[in-house]
């Protein structure tokens, strides 16, 4: 299993182009196979997810960041044998694009707590920071699981993530454009 980042940075009024199907990180609307709906044209991986964070102008003058984690179903792809095994490996890479979302947010709800002025490279610099962690997480997760064929670390890994994203709970999208709205 293999998972490509694609990094996204968003201008206001830009958006995926109406050929991309993508779908947004949701503890309720967890992937399906239906979602990977990409060509299987590397016989060397029997998955690949493409994901992105996303980061997106928001508030009523643009005055604010958000980062979203982003699946595209039309560039990702599942071996013809459909495995729950390999979907659910595949979901632990989208939690971890949650993941790395929410602590992007966590640091961008720190950054408006005590500046009221968007800074674009402030914000920018935040996020590639957290893009580098996001990529070594990414590497040492297919590392250490054998891209998902180590079952003991496999089974390992799917509570490591759901006890970090417990964790930032309070920056998960809904809460954190709460806080925004506040600010």
């Amino acid at each position: 299993m293999k998972t490509f980042l694609f990094l996204l940075i968003l201008i206001p009024n830009l958006s995926f182009s109406q050929k991309e199907k993508i779908k947004y990180w949701s503890e309720k609307d967890t992937l399906q196979f239906e979602d990977f709906k990409g060509k299987h044209d590397n016989p060397k991986f029997g998955a690949l997810s493409y994901l992105s964070l996303k980061l997106e102008n928001i508030g009523i003058t643009n005055d604010k960041i958000n980062v979203m984690a982003i699946f595209n179903t039309k560039k990702s792809f599942i071996m013809a044998i459909h495995s729950n095994y390999v979907l659910k490996h595949e979901q632990i890479h989208f939690d971890i694009t949650e993941l790395f979302a929410r602590k992007i947010r966590k640091e961008l709800l720190v950054y408006y707590k005590n500046n009221f002025n968007l800074d674009i490279k402030v914000s920018y610099d935040i996020y590639k920071r957290q893009i580098k962690k996001y990529d070594l997480y990414e590497h040492e997760y297919d590392n250490e699981t054998n891209y998902g064929r180590n079952i003991e670390q496999q089974s390992k890994w799917n509570r490591k993530i759901q006890k970090e994203l417990e964790k930032y709970k309070e920056y998960s999208n809904d809460k954190y454009l709460k806080y925004i709205d506040s600010i």
